[in-house]
């Protein structure tokens, strides 16, 4: 049968002819997928695999990491599956080697991501320790590990190996995920800690001015016999001059004498 999808959709033609009280043959596809992390992955991917044209219904579940789909075939093939599910973002449908069920596919996959995640995590630690130490020193009393006008090179030396090594899955998910134009857990991470990145390590042309240049001081005048203070935007407070009385009238001094009295 010939038809214009865009004119009758296959949806429409299934229906119908189960309402008629016949059967259209469907067929039911496990695939295993890569790459999902939450509930919010779970939803895009089956989002996307319920657009496709012919497929009846989709379900993902996380715990598994397997999509069970049922779909018309000869209408649907299962490429047509698999470039869903990429367009989804940071995802993947990877097919079982000979005699390996999708079971044993996805629990080795996830062992290989653990793996890695490991390493990531051990490399992050050792390189974190010099700048929480760099950050606690001065509240401890012990000190910076780094010392001198090296300091920012020393902490962008420890700083990179975090940023780029344990933070790259999270990067290329980003972008991944920026390619499908979606967003997702990948894109949370990776835009906050480039942010903090950048604006700590932006070129010297967009950084504010040095802080030794003179900075406007806000005068603040006591009461009488009391001297001025003043409080500079560099820090704390100077005692300035003492404060010269102000002249009284011949009334407040005749008033401070019968109070006297």
């Amino acid at each position: 049968m010939d038809f214009d999808p865009s004119v009758t959709p296959l949806d429409t033609i299934v229906k119908t002819i189960e309402a008629s009280g016949y059967e259209v043959p469907l067929v039911d596809a496990l695939l295993p997928i890569e790459g999902m992390h939450c509930a919010s992955c779970v939803a895009r991917v089956e989002a996307k695999l319920a657009a496709v044209e012919g497929v009846r219904s989709a379900a993902v579940n996380l715990a598994t990491g397997q999509a069970a789909v049922r779909y018309v075939p000869g209408v649907v093939e299962t490429q047509m599956l698999a470039d869903a599910v990429a367009a989804a973002g940071d995802y993947r449908v990877v097919q079982p080697a000979a005699g390996e069920t999708p079971e044993d596919l996805i629990d080795k996959l996830r062992a290989e991501d653990a793996k890695w995640l490991q390493r990531r995590f051990v490399v992050g630690v050792v390189f974190s320790v010099p700048l929480l130490w760099d950050m606690a020193g001065h509240l401890l009393g012990t000190g910076s590990p780094f010392h001198g006008t090296l300091r920012p090179y020393g902490l962008l030396a420890f700083t990179l190996p975090v940023y780029l090594f344990s933070g790259w899955p999270f990067h290329l998910g980003a972008w991944r995920a920026l390619k499908a134009r979606t967003a997702d857990m990948n894109t949370l991470v990776s835009l906050g800690t480039t942010t903090a990145f950048s604006i700590r390590w932006r070129p010297p042309w967009l950084r504010a001015p040095s802080a030794t240049r003179a900075r406007p001081a806000i005068i603040i005048t006591t009461p009488r016999r009391l001297s001025s203070h003043s409080f500079c935007s560099a820090g704390g407070w100077k005692r300035g001059p003492r404060a010269a009385p102000a002249p009284r009238s011949r009334r407040s001094r005749d008033f401070s004498r019968a109070a006297r009295w």
